[in-house]
C-alpha cells in the first residue's frame, strides 16, 4: 500500500488547471472536484468539505443500486471511503454541457428533436427504474460526442433519490 492517507490515489497524477497555477477544477458548496489521470483515464476526483454520515451511507446504496443496472446516462464511479475521508472518484465526462449542446443544435430542428426524444427516455428510464436525481441543472445534463452523435449523460449524484430510499427521510 502506497504511503499517504489518501493510498487510494497515491498514483492519479492531479491535472493542473488551464493557467498553470493551481490543481483545483471547481468547488462548490459542499465539495472540491479535482480532475486526475490515472492509468491513461480521467477522472472527477471529489473531496467531501463537511462530514456527513447520512450522504456517505446513501452513497454506498446508490452506488451498488447503479452499478446493478445498465443505464445508458450513468457514468462509472466509485465511493471511497476506507481512508482516512470520503471521496467519489467518477469517471471525467468530456462533453458539453446541456446549455452548450443547445447552443450548438438550436438552427438545426432534427436534433432538436432528437433532444427532445433524448429527454422523454431519460425521464422513462428515471421513472421506471425508481430514480430521481435530485440536482438535475444545465450542468449535470451533460452531451459526449459519439461518433457523430453526442450520448446524454448525467453526472453529480450527491441528492439522488433510488427507490430503496422509498420511506426514509
Amino acid at each position: 500500500k502506497a504511503p499517504g492517507t489518501l493510498a487510494t490515489l497515491y498514483n492519479h497524477k492531479f491535472i493542473l488547471d488551464a493557467n498553470g497555477l493551481g490543481y483545483l477544477y471547481k468547488s462548490s458548496r459542499n465539495t472540491i472536484i479535482f480532475k486526475t489521470e490515472y492509468d491513461s483515464k480521467f477522472y472527477a476526483v471529489r473531496f467531501f468539505l463537511q462530514d456527513d454520515d447520512e450522504l456517505f451511507r446513501r452513497y454506498h446504496q446508490v452506488e451498488a443500486f447503479l452499478n446493478s443496472k445498465n443505464l445508458s446516462w450513468k457514468v462509472p464511479f466509485r465511493f471511497m471511503d476506507e481512508e482516512y475521508y470520503p471521496v467519489v472518484s467518477m469517471d471525467w465526462v468530456d462533453g458539453l454541457s446541456f446549455t452548450d449542446y443547445f447552443d450548438l443544435i438550436m438552427n438545426n430542428p432534427s436534433l432538436i428533436s432528437q433532444l427532445q426524444e433524448q429527454l422523454i427516455s431519460l425521464s422513462r428510464d428515471l421513472e421506471k427504474n425508481g430514480i430521481g436525481h435530485g440536482n438535475l441543472n444545465m450542468k449535470h445534463i451533460r452531451f459526449v460526442k459519439d461518433g457523430q452523435n453526442y450520448v446524454l449523460k448525467l453526472i453529480d449524484y450527491d441528492s439522488m433519490f433510488i427507490a430503496p430510499f422509498k420511506e426514509k427521510d
